[in-house]
């Protein structure tokens, strides 16, 4: 079937309508391909015209399914649904729905083969994975590489395609659990929102808290600064009154140089406490 294929497509024909029922069985193993309907010479430019579906929604590739133009790359992704068809005995994807099952051939990824059938070995999976890839340019570059590939399988050589990667599984894993991821990030996107809202609050609770304190230290200060104000203030006054008075002092008698450092020493702890009064 492959070599079929593979033969057409050197003749620059591309069948778009690969499936069970245009594959005919001879004596003695012979295999044909039938019901060229569908193709089209890829060299006369009149391939399938954007927005037009033809095919078998069940076996039709991703583009094809979406209207868009095809090229050799839809046939191998045929042939891989009809791999996984003779190998799990159903097409990769089945809908009641025409809508939903070309919805699905679009977008959803592939339901591994293991999951229909077990004890298929790892390089038969990974051939007709490489066969369903949604883009184009991940699939079998010709049908030549697919038969080389299946002609290693069968003689027990390693074949040439290995486990997706990393980020093919991510984006498998992304495309079929889509809603799911959606949902997730709608709700890691309000529970960021909310949490935002709630620290953007909390920091305007602490600022006005802040403030607040703040103008609390800032009074008991100007209270403890007025207080301290008054006291040197009535200290320097009381202290004026008494040296004023004390220039006629003559109760005891004291040597004039006594008395005359006994008021500079007032003079000069009046004029502290003045200079400390207008500090504060």
């Amino acid at each position: 079937m492959v070599q079929a294929v593979e033969y057409a497509h050197s003749q620059g024909i591309i069948h778009r309508d690969i499936k069970p029922e245009n594959v005919l069985l001879a004596k003695y193993g012979k295999v044909f391909l039938a019901d060229f309907g569908l193709a089209r010479q890829v060299e006369s430019g009149t391939l399938t015209q954007t927005g037009v579906i033809v095919g078998t929604p069940q076996y039709m590739a991703p583009e094809q399914a979406q209207g868009q133009k095809v090229d050799e790359r839809a046939d191998l992704y045929s042939l891989g649904a009809l791999l996984f068809f003779m190998l799990t005995g159903r097409p990769p994807f089945v809908k009641e729905d025409i809508l939903a099952l070309l919805l699905a051939v679009a977008t959803e990824t592939s339901p591994p083969m293991s999951q229909f059938r077990a004890g298929l070995s790892r390089e038969v999976e990974w051939i007709v994975e490489k066969c369903l890839e949604k883009s184009p340019q991940d699939r079998y570059a010709s049908a030549k590489r697919l038969r080389q590939d299946i002609e290693r399988l069968l003689s027990r050589e390693p074949v040439s395609v290995g486990p997706p990667s990393l980020a093919r599984h991510l984006r498998r894993y992304l495309v079929r659990h889509r809603k799911g991821v959606v949902l997730t990030l709608l709700a890691l996107l309000a529970f960021a929102l909310y949490w935002g809202v709630r620290t953007f609050r909390w920091y305007q609770w602490q600022q006005r808290h802040l403030r607040r304190q703040l103008q609390s230290l800032q009074d008991k200060l100007q209270s403890q600064r007025n207080r301290v104000k008054k006291e040197l203030y009535e200290s320097s006054k009381n202290l004026e009154k008494w040296y004023n008075s004390s220039k006629n002092f003559t109760i005891f008698e004291l040597p004039l140089q006594q008395r005359y450092r006994l008021r500079l020493v007032t003079e000069n702890g009046i004029q502290q406490m003045q200079r400390q009064v207008s500090r504060i």
